[in-house]
């Protein structure tokens, strides 16, 4: 069925049902009369393999072995070839016809072999009840054959089974003649006896019945390889569209990387390749004497010095996804910059070109396209055709339609170019940023719908197995030809990952990192800051036109970047929406609003742009077809109920509720709270466009404009209820919208049912109270519901059974909790935009942690078996990314979990109860599965702390637990490594203290040892772990400027306090993986499950990759932990790559690098994908370590100098030899040799260290605001650190 559906067609593969079928069916088949008197059989007896005659003809049969290859050719031989051109014509020709025998018989009996596997695997019919699969126990009845000697033998198929020695079934007989009777023989006559031959005797009725079945079933048959065929020829025929596709975006699948081998042959090695018979291949046969003495030198020559052949070898590498997708969206966006593209277009209307359109565009002309000196240098004609141009290919005009974005495009274009219904009245081109998004969605539909992974490995080949001028490909060249489909195999195989790698990116990007990234940009970019005092004057003639002029030139590329997000979140919402998932097309779009919200009580507005676009809602909520067109005066008030409104049926379809009274109830209010924000940041946008800097109105003009056609799409967004800001009005339907969701009417109303309406009702009043309270911006508010919810617990936990309805439900508590964090986020970021000093610690110090202390006493009043409760605390902990509180709530309620879940036959948990149980715990295995990071910072940088959580939590949305821990000698790390029990910590030491801050230089060596005693456990001194003084020359060869002299100096306090941080990191992992221990299943049962699960709130993941070391190759995967320092800011998708990168980590190694600078003569060697063996870095940014790691640091100790230059020279030390050398370490920038293998590997890395090849987080530089990737020097990292060499 899944055939017939993928090829469009309903193909029937039994036999045709006729009345000889039905007739064959009922009854079984007659024997053949036996013609002997005496009533024997005339079928041949099947001889026994015991026998020597079979032994001797089965002998015969087998395969003759493969002889010895031919000798060299004599000298006559080559001779006769280098004089004679004939005899090589000859030659030539005669090897190729012998090709295209070989290759026509290796495909006829590959058609055979499929054909007579496809009649084979057909099930026979039933009969009388009797089920054909029991039939192999019976024996078969043999066919009649003719006793003459020509008579060759029949094999029958296994479409057929017996009953009381009787045939039931179709016979299909496989003879030679049914072979290979189509082609062709030497002797025709004897093929038309043979088959005479064959006939059986019998009745002519019983022949012809024969002779139907065999008809049938042959045809049969071969319609089954047709389709087959037919499939994979529709395959290969996608696949080459799109690689058409591929080709016009200017994208490969595959690099072809070109090797030539040149080798000295001998002479007869050289003729025999063809080194000398090339220069005559083509020469016409001569007996001249000059030809032959020239022939003779030559050979001569080649007698005494050895021949060159040089072979050129073509090898194809299959692009990673990442790099095709990257490929992809670059191409996309230079479609999308077509106007910088001056070529002349056939469609240019002359009228157009006015001297005031002139004048307009040489005032503003865009010094991006173009250089001065060479616009001074067109002609004025040139110029005009010019800027028409520009105007045709701008991001947002199209069809020289001001505002409207140029990326859209319809299924047919030639009819339709706007929404269903709507006329093309242009004849304008497409434009080519419409053209590339539409190759580009072809080719993603094709990778998600033809290269899937549950296709075999062989069914794929099978694709590229047939004729390729059978399947279309016109190359001329074999070679060329063969290469092709090579590229298509090879390249497309398992593309279907990039088309779900492409949408889980976008995704992420559209729900959260756009909107982080674009607060962060318009805090920093002040030259799109609006002042009261910019605005124009409309009642002045000159500006009654303003919103109808073109663009200014400085507004290009902030349009163009727009439009490049239009045609993401197109791509994103067209997959969506192309894979039937309108679902996750929705949650896209309500995803897009809440986190995109305008917060009018903590972001400052109308100075600050909003980050809710009007083009990209648009372009998440319009349908596949649809071409907007600028409607600024053409609004329709009632719009249809078409595919326009997809998104508001999609919503009443989710959300409606079975009850019979107030069934829409819940609709109105989800969709009365997401055009809230809409409307709110329409407003805003609507006061930025009477701004005087058109790089502030452009953007707002446009934003409008889409805002006028979204309201087409549907009536949700219709008739807004404000029209100007006013911060009274927004603030009363904020709080309308909140309470409507809230009230106890609408949460408390009898559902006829039941417990699926209760759950929607709770889902739309969560969305509506974090869209309100995230657009009110209050936290004063948030707060205050949070504590009155808190109250009303306590007093319900007191009332327990009386049956009181409660105001402020604690489902709402995770909503409060988002709302709460995300305001406090934004508020964060305008308080430094109020701060010019450039450093913000004295404004982080009034920042305060509301939530925290109700989230704590939450959890205090919530009983361990009280699961919904537990629930509850666990989403508020993983919002707020407090990795603290998780474990703490791991560590209480686990033991009572695991013990009821491992043993149920012990617990008296209700069936109610149970159901609760498994949702809480898939909601702690979930919190479990979240990256954990140990972050180090100073208790005076509070700056950075949530500089750090606003990029770790709300972006990448990681756990975060603070990283040092206490100090211990490194003699007590060996004595627990030595123990042979597993040595665990007593509960309150590591649960009770997951970290502390870093330690702090800046003080005197006492105050620092003083520190050190206070956080020691244990004897020991600061000397155990920081050595006084270093040698800065050790560095000489990775630093040009470092000192010449071997004398030492001191180490800065500063530097000090650094290691002793890292150290207690080192030391806390160490402590946590050590505490995690060896234990067996068969001790523990429940106990060894809680111990894993609250691991899991510990770490960050587990390394998976081979070992490095011969003996740990039964190594299970071991776990790992992450440590960042407070300055770090994370990549994108920083968890995806994570977990990529532990993929192929080794599972023995001891550190990994994962935010550094590599000095340019530290090379640094490939080891897989995204791993690399580095000889020397900096920074320690960010990084993994295992326990060995951690013991093995610790076993290192005292640091010398600053700890990032002492990891990187132990670094070093592993490339101190013969490897080294040839590397090029202290020399080169990369390495000059490749991989060592993985035996020497193990024998030089005594520190086996390793760096993801793309740093996954980059450290900001002082105040600046750049990344320690720019220039700068790696001293000046860090303002808190003084460098003391």
């Amino acid at each position: 069925k899944e055939i017939d559906a993928f090829i469009g067609i309903d193909i029937d593969i039994e036999p045709p049902v006729t009345a000889g079928n039905k007739a064959r069916q009922s009854k079984p088949t007659k024997q053949a009369p036996s013609s002997s008197k005496s009533g024997t059989s005339r079928k041949r007896p099947r001889p026994s393999s015991t026998t020597a005659g079979a032994a001797a003809s089965a002998a015969a049969r087998k395969r003759p072995k493969k002889p010895k290859p031919p000798p060299n050719p004599p000298s006559s031989l080559v001779s006769l070839l280098q004089n004679d051109a004939s005899v090589r014509s000859y030659f030539q020709s005669l090897q190729e016809n012998l090709d295209y025998d070989v290759d026509k018989w290796k495909h006829e009996a590959t058609r055979w072999k499929r054909l007579a596997t496809s009649s084979s695997s057909s099930s026979p019919p039933k009969k009388n009840g009797t089920n054909g699969a029991a039939v192999g126990k019976s024996k078969k009845a043999k066919p009649k054959t003719d006793t003459t000697k020509k008579t060759k033998k029949t094999v029958p198929s296994k479409l057929l089974y017996q009953k009381n020695n009787e045939v039931v079934g179709n016979t299909i007989p496989i003879t030679d003649d049914a072979l290979f009777g189509d082609i062709g023989s030497d002797d025709d006559s004897s093929n038309v006896s043979s088959t005479q031959e064959k006939v059986p005797h019998g009745d002519a009725t019983t022949n012809n019945r024969l002779s139907t079945t065999r008809k049938s079933q042959d045809s049969v048959a071969i319609n089954s390889i047709d389709v087959e065929m037919r499939r994979s020829h529709i395959i290969l025929e996608k696949l080459k569209e799109a690689n058409k596709c591929l080709d016009m975006l200017g994208v490969s699948l595959v690099e072809v990387e070109v090797k030539s081998t040149v080798t000295q042959l001998p002479m007869e090695d050289a003729i025999e390749g063809g080194t000398l018979l090339e220069r005559n291949a083509g020469s016409a046969p001569t007996t001249s004497l000059a030809h032959e003495k020239e022939v003779e030198d030559d050979r001569e020559e080649n007698i005494d010095q050895n021949a060159q052949s040089a072979v050129m070898e073509r090898i194809l590498h299959r692009q990673s996804d990442e790099k095709v997708a990257a490929e992809m969206m670059a191409s996309l966006r230079t479609f999308i910059k077509a106007s910088l593209f001056t070529a002349s277009s056939p469609h240019m209307d002359t009228a157009v070109a006015e001297n005031n359109l002139l004048l307009e565009e040489e005032q503003v002309r865009d010094k991006s396209f173009e250089g001065v000196g060479e616009n001074q240098q067109l002609s004025p004609e040139e110029r005009i055709r010019r800027c028409r141009l520009r105007r045709q290919y701008h991001p947002f005009c199209r069809d020289g339609e001001l505002h409207v974005p140029t990326v859209y495009y319809a299924d047919n274009p030639d009819k339709s170019d706007g929404p269903v219904g709507e006329k093309e009245d242009t004849a304008m081109p497409e434009h080519p940023a419409s053209v590339g998004l539409k190759h580009l969605m072809n080719v993603l539909s094709i990778m998600d719908t033809y290269c899937g992974d549950d296709l075999e490995e062989d069914d794929w080949n099978t694709i590229f197995a047939c004729d390729g001028n059978k399947n279309g490909l016109s190359v001329e060249d074999g070679e060329l030809q063969d290469e092709g489909l090579a590229i298509l195999q090879i390249g497309f195989r398992n593309r279907c990952r990039l088309t779900e790698r492409v949408l889980s990116s976008l995704d992420v990007e559209i729900t959260r990192v756009w909107a982080l990234t674009d607060r962060a940009t318009n805090l920093a970019t002040t030259t799109i800051h609006f002042h009261p005092a910019d605005v124009l004057d409309m009642d002045d003639p000159e500006n009654e036109n303003i919103h109808n002029k073109f663009y200014g030139a400085k507004s290009y590329n902030r349009l163009t970047n727009l439009e490049e997000r239009i045609a993401h979140a197109r791509i994103a919402s067209l997959l969506h929406h192309r894979c039937g998932n309108l679902q996750k097309a929705a949650e896209l779009a309500v995803g897009f609003i809440i986190s995109s919200a305008p917060s009018m009580g903590a972001e400052q507005y109308p100075r600050l742009p909003p980050v809710l676009s009007m083009a990209l809602l648009e372009a998440l909520l319009a349908p596949e077809n649809y071409v907007p067109k600028n409607v600024a005066n053409t609004r329709k008030s009632h719009p249809d109920e078409d595919a326009r409104g997809w998104f508001q049926e999609h919503v009443r379809h989710m959300f409606t509720t079975l009850s019979r009274s107030n069934s829409d109830e819940s609709v109105l209010i989800l969709l009365r709270a997401l055009a809230y924000p809409v409307h709110v940041a329409a407003s805003i946008w609507r006061e930025r466009s009477l701004c005087s800097d058109d790089r502030i109105r452009d953007a707002a003009v446009v934003e409008l404009a889409a805002y006028d056609r979204i309201q087409r799409l549907g009536t949700w967004l219709t008739n807004p209820t404000f029209e100007m800001m006013n911060v009274e009005h927004i603030s009363k339907l904020g709080a309308d919208i909140f309470s409507s969701a809230t009230s106890i009417s609408f949460l408390n109303s009898n559902d006829d049912a039941g417990r699926l309406d209760s759950n929607k009702k709770r889902a739309v009043s969560g969305i509506s109270c974090i869209i309100s309270l995230l657009t009110l911006g209050d936290v004063d508010r948030i707060i205050l519901l949070c504590g009155r919810t808190l109250l009303e617990m306590k007093g319900a936990d007191d009332k327990s059974g009386s049956g009181t309805k409660i105001d402020h439900p604690l489902f709402l508590l995770p909503a409060y909790c988002s709302a709460y964090s995300s305001v406090m986020y934004r508020k964060w970021e305008s308080m430094k935009l109020g701060n010019t000093s450039g450093r913000h610690t004295a404004a982080a110090f009034t920042v305060q942690d509301k939530f925290s202390p109700i989230l704590d006493s939450v959890t205090q009043y919530a009983k361990p078996d009280d699961w919904s409760k537990i629930d509850i605390i666990i989403q508020c902990c993983v919002l707020l990314g407090d990795g603290r509180s998780l474990q703490r709530l791991a560590n209480r309620v686990l033991p009572n979990m695991t013990q009821i879940v491992i043993t149920p036959e012990n617990s008296t948990v209700a069936m109610n109860q149970r159901k609760l149980l498994s949702r809480t715990m898939a909601s702690l295995i979930d919190a479990g599965e979240i990256p954990t990071v140990r972050v180090i910072n100073l208790r005076r940088r509070p700056d950075r702390a949530l500089d750090f959580i606003g990029c770790a939590v709300h972006k990448e949305q990681l756990i975060v637990v603070k990283g040092p821990a206490k100090l211990r000698h490194k003699s007590l790390i060996s004595a627990r490594k030595n123990v042979k029990t597993p040595l665990f910590i007593e509960p309150n030491e590591d649960e009770e203290c997951p970290g502390d801050f870093a330690f702090d230089g800046q003080c005197t060596r006492d105050e620092l040892e003083k520190q050190v005693l206070q956080r020691l456990d244990g004897k020991g001194t600061l000397a155990d772990f920081v050595k006084a003084k270093w040698r800065p020359s050790d560095l000489k060869a990775f630093d040009r400027d470092a000192r010449d002299g071997f004398e030492l100096v001191q180490t800065s306090m500063t530097e000090k306090a650094c290691a002793l941080s890292h150290i207690a990191s080192w030391m806390g992992v160490e402590s946590t993986l050590s505490h995690i221990g060896s234990c067996t299943r068969g001790e523990y049962d429940h106990e060894f499950y809680q111990k894993k699960l609250s691991r899991m709130f510990k770490i960050s993941g587990f390394a998976r990759g081979p070992a490095l070391l011969p003996g740990n190759e039964d190594m299970d995967p071991v776990p790992v932990c992450v440590i960042l320092e407070d300055d770090a800011v994370v990549s994108d998708r920083f968890a995806e790559r994570l977990a990529s990168l532990l993929e192929e980590l080794p599972r023995d190694f001891h550190f990994c690098s994962l935010g550094y600078s590599r000095p340019k003569n530290a090379p640094m060697v490939e080891y897989s994908t995204h791993l690399g063996i580095p000889s020397c870095l900096w920074y320690l940014t960010g990084y993994i370590l295992s326990l060995e790691g951690a013991r093995h640091l610790i076993k290192s100790l005292p640091v010398t100098g600053p700890v990032d230059s002492w990891i990187g020279m132990k670094m070093c030390g592993n490339w101190d030899n013969t490897f080294g050398e040839f590397m090029g370490v202290g020399k080169y920038t990369r390495a000059k040799t490749k991989l060592p293998s993985r035996k020497d590997l193990a024998k030089i890395m005594k520190f086996r260290a390793f760096a993801a090849l793309i740093p996954l987080c980059a450290q900001t530089l002082g105040t600046t605001g750049t990344t320690a990737l720019t220039r700068g020097g790696w001293r000046n990292k860090d303002t808190d650190i003084t460098y003391s060499g």
